[in-house]
């Protein structure tokens, strides 16, 4: 069976992140011979930090693992394509060794929740989740989620991440 090393920001993602990449390779591609291998690391603004020094040693940490890597980050307010820009040129000065690739949210990792308010909704307790216009365009969604929710709940990452990722309906996602 082959395997990727997935490395996400949050606590919520080491669940939700590898059932997310199972569900899109099996229901979006039909391949289902992956395992995943997650790892959680700091934003992305831990990573620049100090000369990009902490994202060096990530790197050079997976690379000891000999399979591909996909980063998974939230991009917040920055330019995706700038953000990937900067990790491809500082991935390069440590020496790629395998296949790596980076996942930039957009916004963070929620954001894509907004796609399917139905499902979302209903698996929150939510009778009609308020989803904001352009979708893309919220910060903050976790909280935003958790204000939708009924008073005697509040959302937590660990819990609703991969509980949402585990209905969100993925062709919503895939076409929004």
């Amino acid at each position: 069976m082959k395997r990727i090393i997935l490395i996400v920001e949050g606590h919520g993602e080491v669940v939700a992140a590898p059932l997310l990449a199972r569900r899109v390779l099996q229901e979006l591609y039909g391949i289902y011979d992956w395992t995943f291998e997650t790892q959680r690391r700091n934003d992305i603004a831990h990573l620049k930090a100090r000369g990009w020094e902490s994202f060096k040693r990530y790197l050079a940490a997976a690379f000891n693992e000999s399979a591909p890597i996909l980063w998974m980050l939230d991009c917040d307010d920055g330019c995706a394509l700038e953000q990937v820009r900067e990790l491809y040129r500082e991935s390069l000065a440590v020496g790629v060794r395998q296949p790596l690739a980076f996942c930039l949210w957009v916004r963070e990792y929620e954001t894509m929740f907004f796609f399917d308010p139905e499902n979302i909704g209903r698996k929150l307790g939510v009778e009609h989740l308020n989803v904001p216009n352009p979708p893309e365009n919220r910060r903050a969604a976790k909280e935003f989620l958790g204000a939708q929710m009924p008073d005697d709940k509040a959302y937590s990452p660990r819990i609703e991440q991969p509980a949402l990722t585990a209905i969100i309906d993925l062709h919503k996602v895939h076409e929004g």
